[in-house]
This record gives C-alpha cells, sequence and structure tokens, in this order.
C-alpha cells in the first residue's frame, strides 16, 4: 500500500469536518434555547438538551473522521492521471507541507474578504460563518499538495512493488544501435529483398515467405541504385514509400501495405 500520510490526514480531518457540520445541522437548537433560558427550564432539562448536542457533536465527528480515514486508504492507490512534471518523493514532500501551511494561512488572511459577500456585514452571520468558510477555503488550498504527496508516494509504491519490465522486442530485429546507424547513413544493415523508390526516398525491406515484410533501411535515391547493382529487386513507387516513411527501420511494414509488396515482390521476380 502506498504511504502517504499528508494525503491519509486530509481525509480525517476532512470527514470529521463534515460529519461536525452534519451534526450541527441536524441540532433543533430552539430546543436547546427554550430548554436551557425559556420558561420553564429546568438544569435537569438544560443538561439533556446539552448532552444530546455533543452526542450528535461528537458521534458525527467520530464517524465522518473514520469514513474519511476508510476513503483516504481506498483511494491512495487508485487510478489517477499521471501528469509529465513528476512530484519527487524525496525532495518534494517537506516543501509540499511547508506550502500546504502556507496555503492554510492565506485562507485565513481570505476569509473576511470571502465572509463579506457571505454575511452582509451582520455580525451573528460573520460568527456563524467564519468556522466553516476558513476551514474550506484551508481544506481547497491544501487539496493540491496532498494530491501531489499522494501521486509521488503511488509512483514510488508501484517502482518498488511492479518495476517497469524490459521492453520487448523481436529477436530478428537489429539492435538499437544498428537501427540508429541506419537513420543516421540510410545504409548498411540487413541486406534487402526489395528496394522500393520514390522520388529522391528509397526504402528497403525483407520479404521472406513465412515472415512480415520488415523495412531495414531507409536512404535516398542513391541507396536504390546501389542496391540494383548487387541485384536487388528496385520497384518505383512514391505511393508505397510514402505510406512506409514513417516506419523506422528494424519494425514491420504496416500490416495494410503487405498486399502491395508482396505484390511488388511477385512482379519483380515473375516478370512475365
Amino acid at each position: 500500500m502506498p504511504h502517504a500520510p499528508g494525503y491519509v490526514a486530509f481525509g480525517v480531518v476532512v470527514g470529521g469536518l463534515v460529519g461536525a457540520g452534519l451534526g450541527v445541522a441536524a441540532t433543533d437548537w430552539g430546543a436547546l434555547a427554550t430548554a436551557c433560558w425559556g420558561s420553564g427550564a429546568t438544569p435537569s432539562g438544560a443538561r439533556s438538551a446539552v448532552g444530546g448536542v455533543l452526542g450528535r457533536g461528537i458521534g458525527a465527528s467520530a464517524a465522518g473522521a473514520l469514513a474519511g480515514l476508510a476513503l483516504a486508504q481506498l483511494t491512495l492507490g487508485a487510478w489517477a492521471p499521471r501528469l509529465r512534471a513528476r512530484w519527487r518523493p524525496a525532495s518534494a514532500r517537506p516543501l509540499g507541507r511547508a506550502r500546504a501551511v502556507a496555503a492554510g494561512a492565506v485562507a485565513a488572511v481570505a476569509t473576511p474578504w470571502a465572509l463579506a459577500p457571505l454575511t452582509g456585514g451582520d455580525p451573528g452571520r460573520v460568527l456563524l460563518w467564519a468556522a466553516p468558510v476558513g476551514l474550506a477555503l484551508a481544506a481547497a488550498g491544501a487539496l493540491p499538495f496532498v494530491l501531489a504527496e499522494r501521486a509521488a508516494a503511488r509512483r514510488a509504491w508501484r517502482d518498488r512493488v511492479t518495476p517497469d519490465p524490459p521492453p520487448k522486442r523481436d529477436d530478428d530485429a537489429p539492435s538499437p544501435e544498428a537501427i540508429a546507424a541506419l537513420r543516421r547513413a540510410g545504409v548498411g544493415g540487413p541486406d534487402p529483398d526489395l528496394v522500393l523508390l520514390g522520388g529522391a526516398r528509397s526504402v528497403g525491406l525483407t520479404l521472406a515467405p513465412d515472415r512480415a515484410p520488415r523495412v531495414v533501411l531507409h536512404g535516398a535515391a542513391s541507396h536504390a541504385a546501389q542496391a540494383a547493382a548487387r541485384g536487388v529487386p528496385v520497384v518505383v513507387d512514391v505511393a508505397l514509400v510514402d505510406a512506409l516513411a514513417a516506419t523506422p527501420s528494424g519494425d514491420v511494414a504496416p500490416s495494410p501495405t503487405w498486399p502491395a509488396l508482396r505484390a511488388a515482390a511477385i512482379a519483380v521476380r515473375s516478370p512475365s
């Protein structure tokens, strides 16, 4: 399981706050005020009403924190988009926590500004909404950093548990070094069975009967002349050269070109 304490703590805190908010919303404040300060109020009735409020608040907070913990653990190893800008676990976590604290401080400074349109300057509304708005701004400011910590933890865990396997390569394909040399020089490598010529470009292919056609070189028109001098069939086909231009040397030719390549090879070998 990935290890991201900041992300889990964020889930616990937000879950507890949401649970506390639900518990407060479920409280009958009119009945509480009547039981404590209304006519006929008794100490036992007030204690009972206050106990009910505290029970709802504490119980809802505990349930919300537990739900947040479970949800954070469930989503810790879940899918997430992989961004190109990687957040490195070793160096980024302390900086991310410091920025999260800074985001909370900025949220605290921004709370009075955010309260203005919500409360209209009423002191009672300000007292009522100050805590929820401040906590919501702090959570919104910390969210990007805990998500970055979660992404870093997932990458580190994935690399540790399921490291990327080496890329698979056809046993008959040239080595990466040979392919790079072919791309630079346009010559060398396996001898082609057929060379296609199109304008100033040429493409060499191997056409073994029991294997798919494979591109073995890209070159200039002069390479087609050199291949013809060695007895390699040369076919002028601009469309096929264009279709194979994006295929790297050493790779199998795209399957839509196979019928045309076979037909060209048969036509060259059997001109009658």
